[in-house]
């Protein structure tokens, strides 16, 4: 919800973006890590031991934000920029936002208006 509810946002901070992460893709993961551990015996307190899951789930977001700007996603079959289509500030952006010139960052907003053009690639490449 949180993502949802911070859609459009161009000044997203990274505590902001950790928060939302932590309560969707690590989670989820850490949920399912505590449901295998209870289904493979350990009790509550072992089920909820470290942090592996949560851990698994905040890797898995970062890499799955790099992959919406085509980085690293050669041969999969992975459609980019659908999050910044979809108006989610993720942690490229966040991050080019937050080391950019202000002429950069006037460029970016441009294209950001436009999701859709092939010039947001070329820009978001130094990411």
């Amino acid at each position: 919800m949180l993502e949802v509810e911070r859609a459009g946002r161009l000044d997203l901070a990274l505590t902001e973006y950790h928060e939302i992460i932590a309560g969707k893709t690590a989670a989820l993961f850490e949920a399912c890590g505590e449901c295998g551990a209870l289904l493979a015996g350990f009790d509550d307190n072992g089920a909820r031991r470290g942090d592996f899951g949560r851990d698994f789930g905040i890797a898995f977001q970062i890499v799955d934000d790099l992959l919406d700007f085509g980085i690293g996603a050669v041969h999969l079959d992975k459609r980019t920029f659908a999050d910044v289509k979809n108006g989610f500030l993720t942690l490229p952006l966040i991050l080019f936002f937050a080391h950019c010139s202000a002429d950069e960052r006037a460029r970016m907003l441009v294209l950001l208006e436009n999701p859709r053009s092939r010039q947001i690639k070329s820009l978001c490449a130094r990411c």
